[in-house]
């Protein structure tokens, strides 16, 4: 009795004690980050799933590394036997195509009975207006008229450019040729005769009738066409070779060179052999996953493009095999930079781009390029390392080098931004002096924006407007206020942290085999050729943030058992 009354009163004084250490314990514990409260009380991480092998959590790289472990995985059960795939073709039907481009001879213009004369009493000359639609479509023109009082020198100008100047013997004159590349849309006439000097009682006279100016005009209105074809995303992936084939029906020596684009991109631009299969290969990056357009077009004659097939050789989807995984955004570093196209004047000259299509690139081709803003009639004379007097009218809007000055043989005519003239029958929109000669309120754009010619030259001038024009509008008196962002597309380089390694890891039955395969990540092609159980391959720099996927193309046969992803803290 004596022991347990004397043990009660040592128990009593113990318990504050007790319990002050528990609750020191408590307090320690639940004060501690998340991740090391679980690492202390051994149990799972909140973030993540469950290994189903294992049991032991999984994080998805779903945070910052510094928030998390530093070894987060993925682990996927492999599908067995793996057999190599074979290949397989697509056969894409094309509607047949009729292209067709006729040139006939038309009177372009005729004018009503005049008289023009030069004496003592003054001189009496005549112009004439004629419009076209559109001066690259006519060719070989010809001029003729009749006088039936013809006395003196008889000179003709076109648009500027003397077309005729003689005596003539005889009451009926022509045909004379005249070079299509003086046309304009709007065209002024001016007809004179001299004077007749020193015999000062006479006078120069011609009454002329029956003029006339005719030319062979082209037809293009089945020039070119137009289909479209689907592809589904597991072809595009899966491309090996795009091939394109037709069957022309024609007459050899009456057609000519036939374009076919796909998506935009030049496949072929050639002479057909009529009545046998023709083939072109093309790069499997022109084609995308849905519909994809796909252009003929013909330069003269008349051509049915029968039978037309766009082949499509892939793997076959059957063997390949896919897994999908996320990576948080915390993981990369960005760099946002622009992306420049085809075909837009901003400095540069993107990859596969033609000279003749982009400005820039014309610069970039030749050392001494002149370029023309307008559509020539043939395209290969819109850049020209060369002009010379009989070239300079292909390009009705006057060739220009790299600062914008004309070629010598461009100078005083119309197009010439530095003469400070306007030349008689030049349209605002080919020159700048028409465009602000006597008017202060107009502007200027030194090259054809996107829109088109007709805001080469403006009256009126808002934000909208300003963003037409690559390098911005000028006026007479003053620019407009123009402040806008760069209209480039904009695109995100996406790069992990250098203190981040993303690893695939296979492993495969062990039977002494050759596995082979390629590891497609994201459209990154790699490969693994191993005769061991294990492979490990680094793909740190194929992987982005949000969704990713790793594809395995066997090349052999063999049996994959796992796939692991392993991204580790360096």
């Amino acid at each position: 009795m004596k022991n347990k009354r004397a043990g009660g009163p040592g128990i009593k004084s113990g318990a504050p004690l007790l319990i002050t250490i528990t609750l020191v314990i408590v307090l320690y514990i639940i004060v501690l980050p998340p991740t090391e409260r679980a690492a202390l009380l051994d149990s799972p991480s909140v973030s993540g799933f469950n290994d189903p092998d294992t049991g032991s959590s999984l994080t998805n790289g779903g945070t910052d590394a510094s928030l998390t472990t530093e070894h987060d995985e993925f682990v996927f059960s492999g599908p067995g036997r793996i057999d190599v795939a074979s290949r397989g073709e697509f056969d894409h039907d094309i509607p047949t195509v009729h292209l067709t481009t006729t040139q006939d001879a038309q009177v372009l213009f005729a004018e009503n009975p005049f008289v023009i004369q030069n004496n003592m009493f003054g001189r009496t000359g005549h112009t004439a207006t004629f419009s076209v639609d559109d001066p690259d479509l006519i060719s070989d023109m010809l001029l003729t008229f009749e006088a039936a009082k013809h006395n003196g020198l008889l000179t003709m100008t076109l648009n500027g450019h003397q077309i005729f100047s003689d005596y003539t013997d005889s009451p009926i004159i022509g045909p004379i040729p005249v070079s299509s590349g003086m046309l304009m849309k709007l065209n002024i006439l001016k007809f004179e005769v001299n004077s007749p000097g020193w015999a000062f009682w006479s006078t120069h006279k011609y009454a002329i009738k029956n003029f006339k100016i005719q030319g062979d005009v082209i037809d293009v209105s089945r020039q070119g066409s137009m289909s479209t074809f689907s592809l589904r995303a597991d072809e595009v992936n899966s491309l090996q070779d795009v091939e394109l084939s037709f069957v022309p029906q024609c007459v050899q020596r009456e057609i000519g060179k036939v374009k076919g684009y796909i998506n935009g991109n030049l496949i072929f631009n050639q002479v057909p052999d009529c009545g046998i299969k023709n083939i072109h290969h093309t790069e499997k990056s022109y084609l995308m996953v849905g519909p994809n357009k796909i252009e003929f077009s013909s330069e003269m004659g008349d051509v049915l493009l029968d039978t037309i097939e766009v082949t499509t050789t892939i793997d076959e989807e059957a063997n390949d095999v896919t897994f999908f995984f996320e990576l948080d955004r915390d993981l990369f570093n960005f760099q946002i930079e622009e992306e420049h196209v085809c075909g837009e004047i901003d400095g540069f000259c993107p990859d596969r781009c033609n000279e003749d299509i982009d400005k820039d690139c014309c610069f970039e081709e030749f050392t001494n390029a002149f370029w023309c803003d307008m559509p020539t009639q043939n395209s290969d004379d819109k850049c020209v390392g060369h002009v010379t007097p009989s070239t300079v009218f292909r390009c009705r809007s006057g060739y220009e080098d790299v600062n914008g000055n004309p070629p010598d043989e461009g100078e005083d005519i119309c197009g010439d931004d530095t003469d400070n003239e306007c030349p008689v029958g030049c349209s605002r929109f080919f020159d700048k002096d028409c465009c602000l000669e006597d008017d202060s309120e107009r502007f200027w754009c030194d090259d054809v924006p996107v829109s088109g010619l007709i805001d080469v030259c403006k009256e009126e001038m808002d934000a909208d407007s300003c963003r037409l024009c690559p390098d911005g509008y000028e006026g007479e008196d003053q620019d407009p206020s123009c402040n806008f962002e760069s209209k480039n597309p904009i695109k995100d380089e996406v790069e992990i942290k250098s203190t981040f390694e993303v690893v695939a890891k296979f492993l495969f039955v062990d039977d002494d085999r050759n596995k082979e395969a390629e590891i497609i990540v994201n459209g990154f092609t790699t490969n693994f050729d191993t005769y061991k159980d294990k492979f490990d391959k680094d793909i740190s720099d194929f992987v982005k943030d949000g969704s990713n996927y790793i594809t395995i193309r066997p090349q052999s046969d063999f049996s994959l058992v796992e796939v692991r992803i392993d991204v580790d803290k360096q």
